[in-house]
């Protein structure tokens, strides 16, 4: 026991050579000088290598207080009673010393948290938010407290509070480090006075002697809220159990980039549907200027026969006068609008399979093939999924192709003759622009849904026979309509968010929307938003749409989004 002793004193010297060593400013005669250097000329290496050294020696303290405590209790049950009381001694003497070290580290701890916040203060530009989120992440760092399942939803406003401190802010109240007038608000944008600042570092101070206790949630229990993704696959099984057909369906929304899909990547035979992947395909060669919407194209005998078959079906053009002519343009629009079969045919001719088939699998369509023309009749058929079909509406709503040619092929879609199928039972303040297709072994449609007070929807809606037989169309199209009311009603939930600045409401609502993975959103109007880049800004309609990450970076903040219903912008 007395080597034992010997060696732990021994630590106490080593401990107080390293303290000298690497951290001299801890002496309360240096502790003025020394601020002034960190504040003035250390470089960012230099203030990380000094909270490394910081974290090391308080946990050093601590350790140290802890052998302490262990030796106490040893000295209990060895026999050295001619020697106690001088022991006894000798660790009251280094619990002094090391109490007068946790005191001056405690203090420099304190100096260097001032000094950084001492320009806010100044210039009273100091949030509630992150004066405690830095005060309550040093702690926790210090003393290695765990922040993650620390009791959330206190606060009313704790929607305002920035993701990084929304923990942060509930332990400084429960802390004490930040007294709060009313205990239902946190109010995070709130300017920090100097006296309320003085308070929160004296709270701090003593918390750095004395560590917090933190409320956390049982995490042998975890509380699962349901995803939009289930939600919406529950309500799509539960309609699909109760009918004797097989659903084939996805769902994506553009507001939260979320897709849903239902048995979405089985391979089916698309039918007229694949006519959408013709027409971005066609639309984006326009915008290379490899082909054009004003080329005229004089109606032929073959125009009206494919592989010796007659091309029958939809559409008119079967019927007209060889040596008519039409534009690409109008082309295309009887190929959407009334799904025209043999229109259908000459754009095929125009592309060619080979470069349909490029384009859908640089789309992402990867397992979409056209084999076919409409009617030729051959093997292998033309294969797609309802995961690959609604890929073009994504291309065409997020302005792949850019804003006027993707809206020609829109409004396309908005005209056409069926709308007996996903738009069967929507409501009038609804807009969809749609694309049906048949044939005896499948009944489809494929859909953009514009809604009056959100960011639209996309959704295809395939039926087929659970027995590999004949549809029924007369009782599927009933079907897909009321699935399509069903998901229709479920996204009426989510309207636009509202947009807040530093905690303050600016706009009731703003358009956000995903594209490509990235969120957007809808500039027009907010006067924050200065010298964008333009090149960036993605036209849709009326509405200019800025990656939101750029913006903000542009102008120093960060932002949020909560529950889908609130973007929040705030100075880092």
């Amino acid at each position: 026991m007395k080597l034992f002793f010997c060696l732990f004193l021994a630590a106490i010297i080593l401990f107080n050579t390293i303290h000298v060593a690497s951290a001299d400013n801890l002496s309360e005669s240096d502790l003025g000088q020394n601020q002034q250097s960190v504040s003035e000329n250390v470089t960012e290496k230099q203030v990380l290598d000094e909270n490394m050294i910081i974290k090391r020696l308080f946990h050093m303290i601590l350790e140290l207080e802890k052998e302490l405590d262990d030796f106490a209790v040893d000295l209990s049950s060895d026999d050295m009673n001619s020697n106690i009381e001088k022991i006894t001694q000798s660790i009251n003497a280094a619990r002094e010393k090391i109490r007068k070290e946790k005191e001056a580290l405690t203090e420099y701890i304190c100096n260097l948290e001032r000094e950084k916040f001492s320009l806010y203060l100044e210039n009273d530009n100091l949030y509630k938010w992150k004066l405690a989120s830095a005060l309550v992440n040093k702690i926790s760092d210090i003393y290695g407290i765990e922040l993650d399942n620390v009791k959330l939803n206190r606060f009313e406003d704790e929607h305002l509070i920035p993701k990084e401190a929304k923990t942060q802010s509930v332990c400084s109240a429960d802390w004490g480090i930040i007294k709060l007038d009313n205990e239902r608000f946190f109010n995070p944008f709130e300017k920090i006075s100097k006296a309320a600042f003085e308070k929160a570092m004296e709270r701090f101070r003593e918390l750095l002697i004395n560590p917090p206790e933190v409320q956390v949630v049982d995490v042998s229990l975890p509380v699962v809220s349901p995803s939009l993704e289930d939600d919406v696959y529950k309500i799509i099984d539960s309609l699909a159990k109760n009918s004797k057909y097989k659903y084939h369906i996805s769902v994506y929304d553009f507001a939260t980039n979320k897709e849903i899909n239902y048995n979405a990547t089985d391979t089916i035979v698309p039918a007229s549907l694949i006519k959408v992947l013709y027409l971005c395909t066609y639309l984006e060669e326009v915008e290379k200027g490899n082909l054009s919407l004003n080329t005229v194209h004089t109606l032929t005998k073959n125009d009206k026969y494919a592989a010796g078959n007659k091309v029958v079906g939809t559409g008119t053009l079967q019927y007209q006068k060889e040596g008519n002519k039409y534009s690409f343009e109008t082309l295309l629009s009887y190929m959407i609008s009334i799904s025209d079969n043999v229109a259908s045919n000459i754009i095929i001719e125009a592309l060619g399979k080979d470069r349909i088939n490029a384009a859908a699998q640089k789309y992402g369509m990867k397992d979409t093939w056209v084999y076919n023309k409409f009617f030729e009749l051959k093997e292998p058929e033309n294969k797609s999924t309802a995961k690959d079909l609604i890929i073009p509406l994504l291309l065409l709503e997020n302005r792949y192709i850019k804003d006027q040619l993707a809206q020609k092929g829109i409004d396309m879609m908005k005209k056409t003759s069926n709308k007996n199928r996903i738009g069967r039972l929507l409501p009038k303040t609804l807009t969809v622009a749609n694309k049906s297709g048949t044939i005896s072994k499948l009944v489809g449609d494929m859909a953009l849904i514009y809604f009056p007070d959100r960011e639209p929807i996309a959704m295809t809606v395939l039926i087929t026979s659970k027995s590999k037989g004949a549809v029924n169309a007369n009782q599927a199209e009933p079907e897909i309509g009321k699935v399509a009311l069903n998901i229709v009603q479920y996204f009426q939930k989510y309207k636009y968010p509202s947009l807040y600045i530093n905690g303050e409401k600016i706009k009731d609502s703003v358009a956000f929307r995903y594209i490509n993975n990235v969120p957007y959103i809808d500039i027009s109007g907010i006067t924050a938003v200065e010298n964008v880049n333009q090149d960036k800004i993605v036209l849709i309609e009326n509405k200019k749409y800025y990656p939101i990450d750029d913006m903000v970076k542009n102008i120093g903040y960060s932002w949020d989004i909560v529950d889908n219903r609130i973007i929040h912008i705030y100075e880092k």
